[in-house]
């Protein structure tokens, strides 16, 4: 982090732009729509007042929904960008090229991540049917709220959290390691889910970043909006990307002396290929 500061300007940079583009039509749309409605956020709670007003404003919804589907394969493709990038940069004491890593691993490292895209989706409709399954079968509204919202929410992001690890080392493999995608993806499984202590230093750059991604909603909802609660807003933004660089940059030193480790040969090894080669 201290190193290459210029990683974390970057992230931050293009997610703005990327957010502020996307963000400011439909910002616009609902703005325009809502306002022309003249309906009041409590009467937006009537679900007969919300239903009419959904089919008044098909076109709207349509569009959001097509800005979203647009945006997620780009946000898929920066994220590949973002991964096999600092995956390089950060190697061999964070001296690399970020761009150089994306010019070389863009085309693998974006079907890795297509690859677990799909790990996602799967394990996405998995949480949606077991949280239908329970509303269904659950009696009251406690055990349905427990099971509903509680339970299910959080096995899913502990899913994602899985599948997220594994990612990472996979990225790192498949640059340090020169595989290919499927044999990056193999890595990454028994890499980050075979070592205690690679879990562990996920676990620890977890938490803070989770706290930093949350954390600009409730300022606004606590402190309103105005334009000094908006610039903390981005720094809070900033420090996350921060603690990307940080958070990746820590599992690359980490890969980095188990691969030491690996291709360092021990003192039996040694003397057992010396005498090999004697005779």
């Amino acid at each position: 982090m201290r190193k290459r500061p210029a990683l974390a300007v970057l992230l931050f940079a293009v997610q703005f732009v990327v957010a502020y583009a996307i963000a400011t039509p439909i910002g616009e749309a609902f703005n325009a729509s809502f306002g022309g409605a003249g309906i009041s956020a409590s009467e937006m709670l009537n679900p007969v007042l919300l239903v009419d007003f959904f089919q008044e404003n098909a076109g709207l919804f349509g569009t959001v929904f097509g800005l979203i589907v647009l945006a997620i394969p780009l946000l898929l493709v920066w994220n590949s960008c973002v991964g096999v990038g600092l995956a390089h940069a950060l190697r061999d004491g964070a001296v690399r090229s970020f761009w150089a890593g994306v010019s070389v691993w863009f085309w693998p490292g974006l079907g890795l991540t297509a690859l677990y895209a799909v790990a996602v989706a799967i394990w996405t409709v998995a949480a949606v049917i077991l949280g239908s399954v329970l509303a269904f079968s659950l009696s009251g509204e406690v055990a349905v709220f427990w099971g509903v919202f509680v339970v299910v929410p959080s096995l899913w992001i502990a899913g994602l959290a899985i599948i997220d690890l594994e990612l990472d080392y996979a990225r790192i493999g498949m640059v340090t390691r020169d595989q290919g995608v499927f044999e990056s993806a193999w890595f990454g499984v028994r890499f980050g889910l075979g070592r205690r202590a690679a879990q562990l230093l996920y676990l620890t750059w977890f938490f803070p970043a989770l706290i930093l991604t949350v954390l600009p909603a409730p300022l606004e909802a606590v402190l309103g909006a105005s334009v000094i609660v908006f610039v903390v807003q981005q720094l809070v933004i900033l420090g996350r990307h921060f603690v990307t660089v940080g958070w990746i940059g820590s599992q690359v030193a980490f890969h980095e002396d188990i691969l030491f480790t690996e291709e360092t040969p021990t003192f039996a090894t040694a003397v057992g290929g010396a005498e090999s080669g004697i005779a």
